[in-house]
């Protein structure tokens, strides 16, 4: 899922365990992103390159690897 734009990204209805994987959103230009409350875990290089306006993280997001966010430009957290 390299290189798309994305205005809103709504995980909510895909089927996710407790972790948001490694590369699942790399590469990828995001306006804005919910995390379902089902995730509790933000794997290293999840977002890897990613270019994100706003992401709010949840307080049910107890794990976030250092690298979650690796390479990524962020406008709002």
């Amino acid at each position: 899922m390299q290189n798309l734009n994305l205005s809103f990204v709504d995980i909510d209805n895909i089927t996710l365990q407790e972790s948001l994987k490694s590369f699942s959103l790399e590469g990828m230009n995001i306006s804005n992103i919910i995390i379902p409350s089902n995730i509790t875990y933000l794997e290293l290089d999840a977002f890897l390159n990613c270019t994100i306006d706003t992401i709010t993280i949840p307080s049910h997001v107890t794990n976030l690897d250092v690298g979650a966010f690796h390479n990524c430009q962020i406008g709002k957290f």
